[in-house]
């Protein structure tokens, strides 16, 4: 089953034939996801995040209790599924990790809020990957939060090479980081 986000810029395929179900959302409908087999696979070789200096990820979310790793939106590297360009995720205590590299080959930079945010209420997370700057800022409905982590990126843009592959609910096409949550207007 084919959905699109409200822009219409980024189609992807549901994974399970049953899930994740459309829901009542943020903004009209979202996608619940249940953490058992469901993701959305926004498709392969996508050319998603190539030569910029900065990026933004944002959604709305709401979260189940389940204390689990779970992902949101994941943009692979280049030649593998399961190393991320860049990713938004909730952290099994319910804080918000947002994650980077700037070259394929360097370590993840992430920076995790200090705080969790409130399960089975609708949050607007943000994160903001500078990797000209060596920052990332996350911000949780409409304020900055404080984190831990301190980015030291390689180079000033990432690479400009396609992504392997964009997943949101999952990680490593459908593997890793199941979602248990309703996810809505990922950007």
């Amino acid at each position: 089953t084919s959905i699109s986000d409200s822009k219409a810029a980024f189609n992807g395929t549901k994974v399970s034939a049953t899930d994740p179900t459309p829901s009542s959302a943020k903004i009209n409908y979202g996608q619940d996801f249940d953490a058992s087999n469901d993701w959305v696979d926004i498709g392969t070789n996508k050319n998603i995040l190539n030569s910029v200096a900065a990026t933004t990820i944002e959604a709305w979310v709401n979260i189940d209790g389940t204390s689990a790793r779970r992902n949101i939106l994941h943009i692979s590297i280049n030649g593998s599924d399961s190393s991320s360009r860049a990713l938004i995720d909730i952290t099994s205590t319910e804080g918000i990790d947002v994650s980077g590299r700037s070259t394929d080959a360097e370590a993840i930079q992430t920076e995790t809020t200090s705080s969790s945010i409130s399960t089975n209420v609708w949050h607007h997370v943000v994160g903001i990957i500078d990797y000209t700057n060596d920052n990332m800022i996350v911000y949780v409905d409409g304020s900055s939060v404080s984190t831990t982590g301190t980015p030291a990126f390689s180079s000033t843009t990432t690479p400009a090479t396609n992504s392997d592959s964009v997943e949101i609910g999952s990680e490593a096409r459908g593997t890793t980081a199941l979602s248990s949550a309703t996810l809505d207007e990922i950007r």
